[in-house]
């Protein structure tokens, strides 16, 4: 894949100044910035071919539910520091997920509606919320039915407190 270049020096310095202040890489910030543009403006879009593609054991799903599970987590840290004025909050996800591996923590965390999604809701993140994680069908082998069902029910829950 070719490199991207940004030759506008205003964007250059914005870049820069955000990056420092996050204290993130300014590839991170790019992605970031793209992807938080995408949520917002192009929810609808559809993933990248090699991002929707199923990992074909579930070695490889659990390798990546994990990564997967672990980046969004990171996300919604930065929304919640943000959010909250903060520099920076923890998260008890990483600890879970020390604790109990990748399914044991989607298990919990999916167990009922929490206040973490109202907060994704408040916040139209909800992309950010671990059930969507849980009906990606990159992660069919690896995640049961009964999960799904919850999630399934969590998000149902959720978007209909939307609505009101």
């Amino acid at each position: 894949m070719p490199a991207l270049h940004i030759n506008d020096p205003a964007a250059v310095d914005l870049a820069e100044r955000l990056a420092h202040h996050a204290g993130v890489s300014r590839t991170q910030l790019l992605l970031d910035a793209l992807q938080l543009y995408r949520d917002e403006k192009y929810p609808d879009l559809p993933m990248a071919e090699s991002a929707t593609a199923s990992p074909e054991t579930k070695q490889a799903q659990l390798k990546l539910l994990d990564s997967e599970l672990r980046r969004i987590t990171l996300e919604y840290q930065r929304l919640q520091a943000k959010v909250q004025g903060k520099p920076s909050v923890g998260s008890r996800v990483y600890k879970m997920i020390a604790d109990n591996g990748v399914i044991g923590t989607l298990e919990k965390l999916v167990e009922r509606k929490t206040d973490g999604l109202e907060f994704l809701i408040e916040n139209n993140r909800l992309n950010l919320a671990a059930e969507n994680l849980v009906l990606d069908d990159r992660f069919k082998l690896v995640v049961s039915d009964e999960m799904r069902e919850k999630a399934e029910r969590n998000l149902r829950k959720a978007r209909a407190a939307l609505m009101t």
